[in-house]
């Protein structure tokens, strides 16, 4: 009874409002709530592969040289899609009970859909296809500007 379950939608900019919604405030003075600089920023599939690599080792200023090699590889990179939109569908059904009894017990809605998506289907498909075809590069070994 002391829960407020809010889905958050990934694709609007409304996180701190929502926050705020849940509070028991009669004013909220709006410069309070300027967002802070992001301090730990999405990173791309390229930068996933790299970190995930360098993960296996610790050495000096590891946490800037993450930083730099995200800003360096972030021009060229493609958001970190693992799923085409079939594999997704597959995997928000495979939790869709779950996801029913979430949303009926905590925001007394009826449904099974979270939301959060940030693309469309085809969107999805288009940069799952990419990633898979820099993949197929990396096999052949061919290099991205090949």
């Amino acid at each position: 009874e002391n829960i407020v379950a809010r889905v958050f939608d990934a694709s609007a900019d409304t996180l701190v409002s929502d926050f705020l919604a849940c509070l028991p405030l009669s004013r909220v003075d709006p410069e309070l709530w300027k967002p802070a600089p992001v301090s730990n920023s999405s990173v791309g599939y390229l930068a996933t592969q790299a970190l995930r690599l360098l993960n296996q080792f610790t050495f000096p200023n590891q946490r800037a040289i993450y930083d730099q090699l995200n800003a360096a590889i972030k021009s060229a990179d493609l958001p970190p899609i693992y799923l085409d939109a079939a594999g997704a569908r597959d995997f928000r059904e495979r939790f869709g009970e779950s996801n029913r009894r979430f949303l009926h017990q905590y925001l007394g809605r009826i449904g099974s859909d979270l939301g959060g998506r940030k693309y469309s289907d085809a969107e999805r498909d288009d940069l799952y296809s990419r990633i898979q075809a820099l993949k197929t590069q990396r096999n052949d070994g061919r290099t991205l500007d090949d």
